[in-house]
């Protein structure tokens, strides 16, 4: 799951979270549709890697619980001065 995390953030410019809410507040056909896209999760703890507004890349923790996850994931961000 930490790749999908990566992955869906670096492509979405969501959250992991952002993503799964978005999901969840589609119609029942376009989520079938969605869910079918290879590599995408939408369990906290992914987030896009951005600079100066620019998306870069993706971060994704997976292991802990998403909640655990999602801060070392916040953690890790601020360490390398990323939004």
């Amino acid at each position: 799951p930490a790749y999908r995390g990566r992955v869906t953030a670096a492509q979405t410019g969501m959250s992991t979270a952002e993503w799964g809410a978005y999901v969840a507040s589609c119609p029942e056909d376009e989520r079938q549709i969605i869910h079918a896209i290879p590599g995408y999760i939408g369990a906290d703890g992914g987030f896009p890697v951005r600079h100066h507004g620019l998306v870069l890349g993706g971060i994704g923790i997976s292991g802990a619980s998403q909640a655990l996850d999602a801060d070392v994931a916040r953690a890790a961000l601020a360490a390398i001065g990323a939004t």
